[in-house]
């Protein structure tokens, strides 16, 4: 138990050790980009939301048409051939 404790206690040290260091500033263009890349990820995440809800749809009003009935070829056929 004592090796254990040890362990999280280094671990402890290192992440305070690595927490201490200011973070690097980010060039204008950098932050342009990255700007860019979100602009694009949210675009494909609504686009991703969008197809799923179709989908989701889609299986909705495929399970409502199975579960009419199809009309008998007598009903169809009937009326046109009888005056």
């Amino acid at each position: 138990m004592s090796v254990r404790m040890d362990k999280e206690a280094k671990n402890k040290k290192s992440a305070d050790e690595e927490g201490d260091a200011p973070a690097p500033e980010a060039a204008p263009d950098e932050v342009a980009e990255l700007k860019a890349q979100a602009a694009k990820a949210a675009e494909y995440w609504d686009r991703f939301l969008r197809l799923t809800a179709d989908f989701d749809n889609y299986k909705k009003r495929a399970r409502a048409s199975a579960r009419k009935p199809f009309p008998s070829p007598t009903r169809i056929c009937w009326p046109s051939c009888c005056p």
